[in-house]
Parts: C-alpha cells; sequence; structure tokens
C-alpha cells in the first residue's frame, strides 16, 4: 500500500493546477475591477 510517489506528485501537481488558476481569478477579478 506504499504508493507515496504517485500520490505525492500528483497532490503537487493538483496543487499547482489549483494555485495557477486561483492566480488567473484573482488577475481576472483586479483587471474587471480596474476597468
Amino acid at each position: 500500500m506504499s504508493q507515496t510517489p504517485l500520490t505525492r506528485s500528483t497532490s503537487v501537481v493538483t496543487r499547482l493546477m489549483l494555485g495557477v488558476a486561483a492566480i488567473a481569478v484573482l488577475c481576472f477579478g483586479v483587471t474587471a475591477a480596474i476597468s
């Protein structure tokens, strides 16, 4: 039951995707607020 590398890499990828999505939403909101 030791599939740590796979789980770890998937979790890292998921965090990166979530972070990028959050940054994109933040930038979009700032741009909409400015304009």
